[in-house]
Parts: structure tokens; sequence; C-alpha cells
């Protein structure tokens, strides 16, 4: 996954990282498994579907446990405009640029 592009986080994730301020070590933790192609509790099948996403440019998910619950990472690739429009104007020049989103399962 080498580049995990734009990192946000769900209400959800930013509650439970305010109320338990050592959630900041899981989550970086989860953060760089996922980097590393480690897509933590998928199931093989899971895990081999986000090799050939991450090919095709297309989302790709991680599942994990972590103290508060099973924590998601989805990665979404957008097209250049569509990313200037969310969030400004990026580093890369690629015409399809990652967005990586924290959440919980109940908020997907």
């Amino acid at each position: 996954m080498r580049n995990l592009g734009k990192v946000v986080m769900t209400n959800g994730i930013r509650k439970a990282l305010a109320d338990f301020p050592s959630m900041h070590f899981v989550i970086q933790n989860i953060l760089e498994k996922f980097k590393a192609n480690d897509w933590g509790i998928l199931c093989k099948e899971d895990a081999e579907v986000n090799f050939m996403a991450l090919e095709q440019q297309e989302q790709v998910l991680g599942a994990y446990h972590s103290p508060v619950g099973e924590i998601w990472l989805m990665t979404d690739f957008y097209p250049r405009d569509s990313y200037i429009k969310l969030y400004g104007e990026p580093e890369s020049q690629d015409e399809l640029l990652p967005v990586t989103t924290v959440l919980f399962p109940s908020e997907h």
C-alpha cells in the first residue's frame, strides 16, 4: 500500500482518540500494518481481493482489533478533480489520488 495518501478519520474515531489517548499509538500501529499490506483480520480471500484492488487502484480494506473494538481502514482512489474539490490541491500529480479513512465498522 506504500502510499496511504490523505488520512482522515470519522467522528467516532476522533471521539475514541479524545477519550482514550493511548489509542493514538494503536491507530499509528494499524496504519503502519496497512501500509505494509498487512490487512489485519481479513480472511485469505479478502486479502487476495485487496492485492488485486491495489493493482487496479480500487478500494482497499483492512480490519483490525483494538481495545475499543474493531477498526477498519479503507483507501479509496479519487480522480484528481474530485480530490481537489474535497481536499484541496494534492502534492502528487497523479490522476488517481488515495484517501485512507480510519473508521469503526458501524460508521460505514
